[in-house]
């Protein structure tokens, strides 16, 4: 009797464990990984993001004015919203982009954007306004903010220009604890030798896990998807 009662007792444990593990399997895929995308303005930050999707969701080519967060989820159709109300594709367009005036003193505008996109199951992508914009006080503040709260970074540098822009690299070693991917940008505009330069004086910061050529321009026109689906 007693060797049926710990057979029994045994079976419950089992089950008990069982479930306990298919919890935290469920839990495990029912949770996604907070990456930030950052860059400074020019950097091909939109481009990158919409090279992401594979389509033109991001204003791109536009001035460094006002500022605005998006955060980019899974949804089952698409869907982007403002303060809680639902707002068109062209809406979207003014209100992210960056407009004519002064507006240091500006609200930042937060927006909310479902896309049914298969990789943003396991990601929520913030889009964030970066470091350089010196008609806008408040960019860096809400980008800093908006990045502590991630858990992967991303941070878009335009290596077109021939020089990295250490500042902003500066700012991002204060946030500690972060997996820091750096996108070497329109890599396609660069020769070998000067792209080898450039990533050895950036992996010289020791700040980020890797150093990654990119042509988020090339993707998206040509619809090399699959380009940088691994890192996805």
């Amino acid at each position: 009797a007693l060797q049926v009662e710990n057979r029994k007792l045994n079976e419950i444990e089992n089950r008990a464990f069982n479930l306990l593990i298919d919890r935290v399997e469920l839990e495990k895929r029912s949770s996604r990984v907070e990456v930030g995308v950052i860059g400074s303005f020019s950097s091909g930050k939109s481009t990158f993001i919409n090279s992401l999707f594979g389509k033109s969701v991001c204003p791109m080519a536009v001035q460094p004015t006002t500022s605005s967060i998006t955060k980019f989820y899974y949804g089952h159709q698409e869907e982007i919203r403002v303060d809680g109300k639902e707002i068109s594709q062209k809406e979207y367009q003014n209100i992210s982009q960056h407009q004519k005036g002064d507006t240091k003193n500006s609200r930042t505008k937060y927006i909310e954007y479902a896309y049914p996109f298969e990789s943003f199951n396991s990601i929520v992508l913030y889009d964030t306004p970066g470091f350089n914009n010196s008609l806008n006080s408040n960019d860096t503040e809400v980008t800093m903010k908006t990045l502590e709260s991630v858990d992967v970074i991303f941070f878009i540098i335009d290596i077109s220009k021939g020089s990295v822009d250490m500042e902003s690299i500066k700012k991002i070693h204060a946030l500690k604890d972060k997996r820091v991917y750096c996108i070497l940008n329109k890599s396609d505009l660069k020769s070998p030798k000067a792209i080898e330069k450039i990533k050895k004086e950036i992996e010289s910061e020791k700040l980020f896990l890797e150093v990654i050529e990119y042509s988020a321009i090339k993707v998206l026109k040509e619809g090399e998807k699959e380009y940088f689906k691994e890192y996805i």
